[in-house]
């Protein structure tokens, strides 16, 4: 067990907070550490549990703050598991957190040994989705935690094309494969909703989404070291053309840390996936986020044509409709303006929907 060493709490900040865990290792043992980290659990029973099960289980130090803005007293401790192996604790007003930090040649112990007693402290699951949003505090940005009820999707609010994708995607998420994933067409064809169930189909991934107007913070630095705790996640940008659009249109530090998050550096330390929706043409995206290697996947979602449009139809109760293309959110609105008969039969290929005079 390293000697325990009083130090400040100036020492381990470096002014950055986010990166407190990582000094501390790294003072205890010159190396930079591996993490595995989960929010929102009792970290009483994690204690009970690690002093039961643990030979070395040993408070280091702690500290105890203050967010002037706030007025919250918040708690943070560090305990030595074994050698090479610390545990941090958090306890705030808003969460609780653990986050083990460890050398990369005790991986196999982490996870066989402790990672178990660590999920096993958090709260019960529900039947409800989980995401976390990106939002601006007081204090800066923060990742806040919402549920929602799961979302499925039908065969035939899709093209028959699509589930080939599907099926990739969703292979490539489960096995952390990181970079970038490219999903466009035209609005109300579907987009939102895939994401929705996306999350809703993985519940042990890490979805973080950055709602349109935060499309920006992407090249905030304050956002890098926030995703510090945010291992193995799956970012959603949604509509995010200010990003995507090529360097020459003034977004050139967005861009440059999209490029890092999905193919440089940083993707390597975070193993992060990116998951981007836009409605722009595809020749406005910046041409090195289409380069082999950071490109996982791209899918346009189109309007539905053809059988899947009858079908769809048909489900809804809508008769006589065109034979020209339609989004789903037409066909949703169709039905609920009770609107069922005398559409057009002759569209023109550029039409969506018309009626008979």
């Amino acid at each position: 067990m390293p000697e325990n060493k009083t130090l400040k709490p100036a020492e381990l900040f470096m002014d950055n907070y986010s990166f407190i865990g990582e000094n501390y290792f790294i003072h205890l043992y010159n190396t930079m550490p591996s993490k595995k980290s989960v929010s929102n659990v009792n970290i009483e029973q994690i204690c009970a549990e690690m002093k039961r099960n643990c030979n070395e289980f040993d408070l280091l130090w702690d500290w105890e703050y203050t967010y002037a803005k706030r007025d919250m007293n918040n708690l943070m401790c560090y305990y030595q598991l074994e050698d090479q192996v610390l545990m941090r604790t958090e306890k705030s007003a808003e969460t609780t957190m653990a986050v083990i930090y460890f050398d990369s040649s005790k991986r196999k112990v982490v996870e066989d040994k402790y990672w178990n007693l660590l999920l096993a402290a958090q709260p019960k699951k529900s039947d409800k989705a989980v995401v976390k949003m990106l939002a601006k505090t007081d204090w800066g940005l923060s990742f806040e935690r919402f549920e929602f009820n799961p979302v499925a999707i039908k065969r035939n609010n899709y093209n028959t094309d699509f589930w080939d994708f599907d099926a990739h995607l969703s292979n490539h998420l489960i096995k952390n494969d990181g970079g970038l994933v490219l999903l466009h067409g035209d609005p109300g064809t579907g987009k939102t909703s895939y994401l929705l169930h996306q999350c809703s189909n993985l519940p042990s991934k890490n979805f973080i989404y950055i709602p349109p107007n935060m499309t920006n913070a992407i090249s905030d630095p304050n956002l890098i070291c926030l995703m510090r705790d945010e291992q193995d996640a799956v970012l959603i940008i949604e509509d995010a053309e200010d990003i995507l659009a090529t360097r020459n249109m003034g977004n050139s530090a967005a861009v440059s840390n999209l490029l890092n998050l999905t193919d440089g550096f940083l993707s390597k330390c975070f193993d992060l996936t990116v998951l981007c929706t836009f409605n722009c043409r595809l020749n406005e995206i910046d041409k090195a986020l289409l380069r082999k290697g950071r490109l996982k996947g791209r899918y346009e979602f189109g309007r539905l044509s053809g059988e899947v449009l009858q079908d769809k139809a048909k489900e809804l109760g809508l008769e006589n409709i065109s034979g020209a293309p339609m989004t789903l959110a037409d066909l949703y609105n169709l039905q609920s303006n009770g609107i069922k008969e005398n559409f057009f039969n002759e569209a023109e290929s550029d039409s969506r929907i018309g009626f008979v005079a």
